[in-house]
């Protein structure tokens, strides 16, 4: 009784192991015992939904300022409909809108960091990965400008070509 509890236990180890390595090779768990679990990319560190839900609150807050609504009202409209149309109807300038919750962001960031919840090491590298992300959006959208124009100056696209590869514009 005693050989065959032992040899299905084993049984049961062998396939648990290959469920495992077959869980391993398609890719699941990556980042799983990586070390350090808040260098994860993208939402890989559990505070994904954190995050998200703090860049929304901030939002909120900065278009409920800009368009004089309250922010309930702000968070309900949004619920409803794009940002960019609450946009458009509040008139709100897309780069005052950017640059005031951008303000925010820092405030937040320096706040955490006077409390001591992150390190001022930490509060500088954030700075600095946002300020390196919009200098790339920026330097991108310059390159696709160029080759956009470059496109129709030599005709190797169309003009309606040309309006899909361009991003949609909001009160520029």
């Amino acid at each position: 009784m005693k050989k065959n509890s032992t040899i299905i236990v084993v049984g049961v180890l062998l396939i648990s192991l290959v469920f495992l390595g077959a869980a391993l090779a398609a890719g699941k768990w990556d980042g799983a015992g990586s070390g350090m679990p808040y260098k994860g990319a993208h939402g890989k560190d559990g505070l994904g939904p954190l995050t998200r839900y703090v860049k929304q609150s901030l939002a909120v807050s900065v278009l409920a300022e800009m368009s004089g609504q309250p922010a309930e009202t702000v968070r309900q409209e949004l619920a409803d409909r794009r940002l960019r149309e609450f946009m458009t109807e509040y008139n709100i300038d897309r780069q005052a809108f950017r640059t005031a919750l951008q303000a925010k962001v820092n405030a937040l960031v320096q706040y955490l960091a006077a409390g001591g919840y992150i390190t001022p090491d930490q509060a500088r590298e954030y700075t600095e990965r946002i300020e390196r992300r919009a200098r790339l959006r920026s330097e991108r959208r310059a390159l696709m400008n160029q080759l956009v124009e470059k496109g129709l100056a030599d005709g190797s696209i169309t003009p309606e070509q040309a309006q899909m590869l361009q991003p949609k514009r909001c009160n520029d």
